[in-house]
């Protein structure tokens, strides 16, 4: 939900963003406007009754899939033993016919 309300609000985020851009403490009360009008963004939609319901279905969604398969639709396959990737790799292989034996 989070994520999602974040992406809708992505032009008051980057007014917010470019307005901190080179200070520091400064930033507080400099882009104060800035932060309201972001925070009122992402309120408005952590707000509203029917994102939640779309967020909702979404989550139940990816949580009905992860079920069925064990894959995790946002962080991939995490099964424990469960191998994701192939490791097909020719190493070199050692020659140990001339092995000396110092004595």
């Amino acid at each position: 939900m989070r994520k999602r309300a974040a992406d809708l609000c992505q032009v008051p985020a980057k007014k917010f963003f470019d307005c901190c851009k080179g200070r520091t403490i400064s930033a507080a009360w400099a882009c104060r406007a800035e932060v309201n009008e972001m925070n009122d963004c992402l309120a408005s939609h952590y707000t509203d009754p029917a994102f939640y319901e779309e967020c909702k279905e979404i989550y139940l969604a990816q949580r009905q899939q992860f079920r069925e398969t064990g894959v995790n639709p946002n962080k991939g396959d995490r099964r424990r033993g469960k191998v994701t990737k192939s490791f097909d790799v020719d190493l070199p292989q050692e020659d140990n016919t001339e092995q000396s034996n110092p004595q």
